[in-house]
């Protein structure tokens, strides 16, 4: 059966719709990454079994690096990452998490690079 054309929703359409890159992002798929990011870092905070692993911000890391993601993400995920960055701190400063001094050296430095800059 074919669509009939009142169901085409003319927004979608639109040119200024498709000169914009992170238009699909933002409309279907960023409310999603977002919760999906936010119980992963919930999940790394609360498993203090697990030994500290440099892997564990790669997720961010990637994503970061791709600009017309990042934008979009970093205002709605900057609070979360650093909350999780506190606990992860206060966690292996306390020996609550497993690691060594130069893990912590690693941490910090990786949390400088990719969150402060």
């Amino acid at each position: 059966m074919p669509i009939q054309e009142s169901e085409i929703d003319p927004s979608l359409a639109s040119s200024e719709n498709e000169n914009d890159e992170t238009y699909f992002f933002d409309h279907f798929s960023k409310s999603m990454l977002i919760d999906a990011l936010k119980n992963y870092l919930t999940l790394i905070v609360k498993n203090t079994k697990e030994p500290y692993d440099k892997s564990m911000f790669s997720v961010f890391t990637k994503l970061f690096k791709r600009k017309e993601i990042e934008k979009s993400l970093k205002k709605d995920i900057a609070i979360e990452v650093f909350r999780a960055v506190y606990h992860l701190h206060h966690q292996m400063t306390n020996k609550i998490r497993k690691c060594d001094e130069k893990d912590l050296e690693e941490f910090l430095k990786q949390v400088k690079a990719q969150f402060l800059t």
